[in-house]
């Protein structure tokens, strides 16, 4: 099962760094620009669990990352 990964270097709680899977090929991690609290609300966060869910499972990864880049 595919598994986005959405993170803020800015977070101030979680160390964005706990957020990286380094061991399983299947985590796609998208950073984006929030606070820990933030992160509900932000649009960047959103649109990206919005089109990581939209997407069939055997291209979530890519769809996950184009909406973090703003390509769709």
């Amino acid at each position: 099962m595919p598994v986005t990964a959405v993170y803020s270097r800015s977070d101030g709680i979680v160390a964005w760094g706990a957020c990286i899977d380094r061991r399983n090929p299947r985590v796609d991690h998208v950073e984006v620009r929030s606070t820990h609290i933030g992160l509900g609300f932000s649009p960047e966060a959103l649109r990206v669990v919005a089109d990581s869910l939209a997407a069939p499972s055997d291209s979530r990864e890519n769809s996950a990352r184009r909406a973090a880049d703003g390509t769709r």
